[in-house]
């Protein structure tokens, strides 16, 4: 995808903390915990942010130091449906929660196709939020 071409020339310029991608997957999924208590957009969005950032390094750790492996994908996929069901339990109710929610459905059976298959053909439902959260943020009227 067009993002991931980006995303992978950047790769070779981060700095890890820790070569165990598993500590960025556990980090981001405790972390998507907060979206249950904060309710304050801009706080939102930048906790989303960085979910979206260890997400990354969470990938980017895995090709670097362990490289790609079945168990691996398996574990990253699974702890990010964990991550996309707190995240979208946190808003559950709204118009946005609603659609998010649905879509967060196909997702879980979206993940078990790219496991199967081991071809990618999840929905980028976090990336969909970080999105409305923008617009809430710059555009309030709109619902």
């Amino acid at each position: 995808s067009p993002y991931r071409f980006v995303l992978s020339k950047g790769e070779k310029y981060l700095w890890f903390p820790f070569t165990n991608p598993d500590v960025y997957t556990i980090t981001s999924v405790i972390l998507s915990a907060g979206f249950l208590c904060i309710t304050h957009l801009p706080s939102r969005l930048l906790l989303l942010t960085v979910i979206l950032f260890l997400d990354w390094m969470d990938g980017a750790a895995a090709r670097r130091f362990k490289g790609p492996s079945k168990k691996g994908y398996v574990v990253d996929v699974t702890f990010d449906r964990i991550s996309d069901g707190i995240i979208t339990a946190s808003i559950v109710g709204t118009i946005y929660g609603n659609v998010l929610f649905a879509l967060y459905l196909l997702n879980n059976i979206l993940s078990l196709m790219a496991i199967r298959t081991n071809k990618s053909y999840l929905l980028a439902i976090r990336f969909f939020y970080l999105v409305i959260l923008v617009v809430q943020i710059f555009f309030p009227t709109i619902p």
